[in-house]
């Protein structure tokens, strides 16, 4: 059905990623912008390595700022634009667990971290 899913593509970036939103739940829907892994979710080098990365935490990851980020200003516009356009409470990324709740302001806080 129309008007289910939008969609927001991320400006600042060297390759496009797209960002999209199901109205219905409220989720946002990312593939690598975002990581939310747990500090338990890792043991040894690749704990210390996901840690150094800001993995462990609802957020973007260092690699991505420094392998995808082209211009932070326009980036950061970007994600700001998202969270004021879409009611967020759920966020589904590629990478690490499923927010089920309250992803508007964990958006805020990880857009302070850049």
């Amino acid at each position: 059905m129309s008007g289910e899913l939008d969609f927001l593509s991320v400006n600042g970036l060297k390759k496009p990623e797209v960002t999209f939103f199901h109205h219905a739940s409220k989720t946002l829907i990312v593939a690598d912008l975002f990581f939310n892994f747990n500090q338990d979710d890792f043991s040894g080098i690749t704990k210390f390595l996901m840690n150094f990365n800001q993995a462990t935490r609802f957020g973007t990851t260092r690699f991505y700022q420094w392998s995808m980020m082209k211009n932070q200003s326009e980036f950061k516009a970007s994600l700001e634009e998202m969270n004021k356009k879409w009611d967020i409470d759920k966020v589904i990324m590629g990478h690490g667990h499923i927010v089920d709740r309250e992803g508007a302001s964990l958006i805020r806080t990880a857009l302070t971290r850049l």
